[in-house]
């Protein structure tokens, strides 16, 4: 009996241990399989990533390629005289075709560029709003297009809104006036609500002097953990939406808010040539 009672005690101990041996091998089981997945979602979305910065990155590369296709065609063409000029010149599309169309009769169109330092390069021949006048011009026939810009620098809107540069601007008799509100100089100065109470009061003054003139409003660029400016942002384009202006919004083509490589098109809070090459291909 003392024998039987051996070996039922042994038999115990060892389906003990086995039930812990499985025990302990469905845990690591688990732990590896838990390991790996997260290694394949890791793996997946950095994938996922990388793919969506190429489509992109190739999506600006073509219409650079676009451009100088262009530009390569229009050498290649020959030589026509001034009486047939005006059927062979390129044709206008979109809303410069139908600015050509309603101011265009002078011989020209008028546009000011109407914002922060953004909107200039340390380069002046960088700056998107001039890169952008050469392209327009491209295909503007016998029209010229005149860029002129109004950077008021760091001045926050409410300085501006007392200021001489809506004069400068009117004097200038723009058809189309391109207005990147000052919400990067507002930043940590003005709440989003005096900031855009500020950009009324800027437009009240504009409107009446400008009547006829196409007003457009677009953001400053984009900056890595906007935060606050984000905010701003939103409430411009609301406000663009409820008072039925036209808002060119770019950030679509930057990198978001919340991934870092948008540093790279950044310097000291303003585009740097990568920046203005987005904004001058988008816009």
């Amino acid at each position: 009996m003392l024998l039987r009672n051996q070996n039922h005690q042994k038999t115990k101990r060892d389906n003990s241990y086995e039930k812990e041996g499985r025990k302990i091998c469905f845990e690591t089981t688990l732990i590896t399989s838990t390991i790996v997945l997260a290694i394949i979602i890791i793996i997946g979305g950095h994938y996922y990533y990388q793919q969506k910065l190429q489509a992109i990155a190739e999506e600006a590369q073509q219409i650079d390629v676009d451009i100088i296709d262009n530009e390569e065609d229009k050498d290649k063409e020959p030589t026509v005289s001034d009486d047939d000029a005006s059927t062979e010149l390129p044709s206008a599309t979109g809303m410069l075709n139908e600015w050509i169309e309603q101011y265009g009769t002078d011989g020209s169109l008028e546009i000011v560029a109407f914002g922060s330092t953004s909107i200039t390069h340390e380069d002046v021949d960088l700056s998107w709003p001039y890169v952008l006048t050469d392209l327009l011009q491209s295909t503007a026939g016998n029209i010229d297009v005149n860029m002129h810009v109004v950077d008021v620098d760091r001045l926050n809107t409410f300085e501006i809104a007392e200021s001489d540069y809506i004069d400068e601007v009117i004097s200038l008799r723009p058809e189309v006036l391109l207005i990147e509100p000052f919400l990067l100089n507002d930043n940590g100065v003005l709440m989003k609500e005096d900031s855009i109470e500020m950009l009324r009061r800027i437009l009240s003054h504009l409107e009446p002097e400008l009547a006829e003139t196409e007003i457009i409003l677009l953001p400053g660029n984009p900056l890595f953990g906007a935060g606050y400016y984000l905010e701003q942002t939103q409430a411009l384009e609301q406000f663009a939406n409820d008072e039925d202006y036209i808002y060119a919004d770019h950030w679509f083509a930057w990198p978001s808010t919340d991934d870092s490589e948008l540093n790279n098109l950044i310097e000291n809070a303003r585009p740097n040539e990568q920046g203005h090459h987005v904004c001058r291909s988008v816009i």
